[in-house]
């Protein structure tokens, strides 16, 4: 009868005793389900040995998501279960009532247990379907739950069976409990005080989080492995549910989901058409005969392969404001802001109209990688949805030969790029760390290490790996709290009321000049095609347009020719123009445009959508000479002109049509994020890839020569 107290504690030993046992039977659960996980797949995923660490890594390092999910198991039933103790310990209730309440409440928790234990079962099912756990999914399984577990038994009547016998012995078990611990005689000898309760709601804490470093722990810091299957067997299905269900609000369905995909696809019909149901995004780019010194190519029916070398300079807080070709009234400012910048933009091509995609720098580099719109809210790289797969420039570039790097000044952890970068593609990643290890660089600051310091090793990594290569270096010289390395960078006076981040704008400006000196003396600025674009405004005194409007310049001086572009641009244009520029013949899932072809190839207007910004809670759309905002949490429409002074004057009364239209694009467009949860955006695997090319209708273009 002792060993029955962990259902109903009384003193001090009786909690410990409880505790103990649910967290220590919901963790055995946890692993055998996890073995079963590992079993049920290991001869699909696993074909060598040369795994066994990584399988035991993956083993111990679950562990921290299994302890994560007890206090979202736990918590609730202790804290209900601990305060009618208390009434019970202060005599406002008797014992017979205390003894009822914690049984009812034992017997809600016991099947809470069986029902989460089950979900994770089926999340491991759904691996072999999804080739990742449950999140969203689960809860419309469980809407449609007859639906489901009948189709389940038409296939597998033996699952169904199984499991129906495991709930009904599980209840029977927990009834026993039950009867046995009523008739049990209890008094208090040594209570379980306030105090432990308290020490106990902070372990949960701590638990939760995944421990007390700076950031929760994400369904995507499982992402360590180049292999799929190690990454989510590391994972529970438990964990990554109650991560994608904290993720619900950002991803409003205005319209059906069937309506938003037949949208999106008339909308993008041209020039590029969309091939695959199953991948609602999936289109196939033809190929393209380049004429680079004009920026220009044309589809043609035959292969075509350009194999250049690509950089894509991040510029952190870089608002175009500042820059000589994007401010008219530049002469307003003393001195030059971003000399180095002003004077590349007269020898290169010059996106005069271009524009952020959200509002930081996360949202701005999935973007740029993807062709497919960050969130609003919480990015993708922290939430469970980075999980899925996507058609990034690192993979595709990759099919091409290509060698993928990254490379930041700061911590690789922030924004979880460390982990989910790999994901995307990425062969290299260089960050503070890797820069500290080298030795070299002494001179930091409060984001990392300075500018300087990434060009020259960006510069050192460009000699030495292999050609052709992919490169991304993302900046921080212009990140808040603006700090420069240099007196002599302090050009603006105190009395500037933005003296700070002119002056570290100035700097970050300095540096870029070096490392573009660099390589004109190198003999890669010959076949390098280098892309400079902000990944966001500063944000601050900023209007509406200023705020989304952004510096994009390709400079390639023997390859394009200086030119001044005028369209509207964003950064969910650069993966497909990429793609054309090394020839197109390509397989990619973007609605971004290709900036290479004439504007008579498209069936709409270009415009720039953007999600996020300094205030996380808005989408929105320019398309010259509008630019609108819709609020998530407010029905008002905001609608402005970018040719006029702009102002806190909402101008959507006077225009209604343009403000309805572009409503109605801005939540049939936001809604097609689902995509990343009902549908998958591209192949989740390379056999599949190759399944479908196979059986593709060669009849789709004469020149399909698509290469694994």
């Amino acid at each position: 009868m002792v060993l029955l107290r962990w259902i109903l504690p009384v003193n001090k030993k009786d909690w410990i005793y409880h505790i103990i046992f649910f967290w220590g039977l919901f963790l055995l659960i946890l692993q055998i389900e996890r073995i079963t996980f590992y079993f049920f797949y290991v001869n699909q995923t696993i074909k060598t040995t040369q795994f066994t660490k990584e399988v035991l890594l993956a083993f111990l390092t679950g562990l921290r998501y299994d302890f994560a999910v007890l206090p979202i198991v736990f918590l609730i039933y202790d804290s209900l279960l601990f305060f009618f103790y208390l009434l019970f310990c202060y005599k406002i209730i008797k014992i017979k009532y205390y003894k009822i309440i914690s049984l009812i409440l034992f017997y809600i928790e016991w099947y809470f247990i069986i029902h989460l234990a089950l979900a994770n079962m089926s999340s491991i099912l759904n691996y072999g379907v999804n080739n990742k756990h449950l999140g969203w999914e689960y809860f419309a399984y469980f809407r449609d739950l007859p639906l489901f577990i009948k189709s389940i038994y038409t296939k597998n009547p033996e699952i169904i069976i199984s499991l129906f016998l495991i709930l009904f012995l599980w209840l029977i078990i927990g009834i026993y409990f039950i009867l046995k611990t009523y008739s049990i005689r209890i008094s208090i000898n040594e209570p379980f005080k306030i105090r432990y309760f308290i020490i106990y709601l902070i372990l949960n804490i701590i638990l939760f989080r995944g421990g007390i470093q700076q950031n929760p722990l994400r369904p995507a810091d499982a992402l360590t492995s180049k292999n799929n299957f190690i990454n989510n067997l590391r994972l529970n299905g438990i964990f990554t549910i109650i991560h994608d269900a904290s993720d619900k609000d950002d991803f409003t369905l205005y319209y059906p989901i069937e309506e938003n995909i037949k949208f999106i696809q008339s909308y993008f019909k041209k020039p590029d058409p969309f091939i695959e149901n199953h991948y609602p995004l999936l289109r196939y780019m033809n190929p393209r005969k380049m004429d680079f010194y004009s920026f220009k190519s044309l589809p043609v029916s035959y292969k075509t392969e350009y194999r250049y070398n690509f950089i894509i300079v991040v510029l952190e807080s870089w608002s175009a404001k500042f820059l000589h070709p994007y401010n008219l009234n530049h002469s307003m400012y003393p001195k030059e802001v971003a000399p180095n910048f002003n004077r590349l933009s007269q020898k290169g091509l010059l996106f005069r109209n271009s524009y952020a995609s959200g509002g930081r720098s996360a949202n701005g580099i999935f973007c740029i990688l993807t062709g497919i719109p960050d969130r609003a809210g919480r990015t993708i790289f922290r939430s469970n949805q980075i999980m899925n797969h996507f058609g990034s420039l690192p993979l595709l570039l990759k099919e091409k030969g290509y060698t993928s790097v990254f490379i930041h000044n700061g911590d690789l952890n922030f924004d979880n790029l460390r982990t989910a970068l790999p994901h995307l593609g990425f062969n290299i990643l260089i960050g503070k760390k890797e820069m500290e290890k080298t030795g070299k660089y002494k001179n930091t600051w409060e984001m990392g290490y300075f500018d300087e310091d990434l060009y020259d090793i960006s510069f050192e990594t460009i000699q030495k790996i292999s050609e052709p290569f992919f490169m991304m270096i993302f900046t921080s010289n212009n990140h808040h709290p603006y700090t420069i390395p240099d007196k002599r960078f302090a050009i603006f006076p105190e009395t500037d009321p933005e003296y700070r981040f002119k002056n570290s704008y100035h700097y970050a400006d300095y540096a870029l000049g070096k490392f573009i000196d660099n390589l004109e003396k190198s003999k890669f600025i010959k076949n390098t095609i280098i892309m400079l674009i902000a990944d966001h405004t500063h944000h601050t005194n900023l209007n509406y347009y200023e705020d989304r409007q952004i510096p994009f310049l390709i400079y390639s001086p023997y390859l394009i020719k200086p030119q001044i572009r005028y369209d509207t641009v964003s950064q969910l244009d650069i993966l497909p123009t990429i793609l054309a520029l090394t020839g197109g013949n390509q397989l990619y899932s973007s609605i971004g445009r290709d900036l290479t072809l004439y504007k008579n190839y498209y069936n709409y207007e270009p415009y720039a959508f953007f999600a996020g910004g300094s205030n996380t809670d808005i989408i929105g759309m320019i398309q010259l000479p509008f630019i609108y905002y819709h609020y998530f949490h407010s029905k008002e429409k905001y609608l402005f002109r970018v040719d006029k002074e702009i102002n806190f004057n909402n101008i959507a009364s006077e225009y209604p049509d343009i403000t309805n239209k572009m409503d109605l694009f801005n939540q049939k467009f936001i809604s097609n994020f689902s995509l990343f949860r009902k549908r998958k955006s591209y192949f989740s695997r390379k056999s599949d890839l190759s399944i479908f090319i196979k059986t593709m209708d060669k009849g789709v273009n004469n020149g399909f020569n698509y290469c694994i």
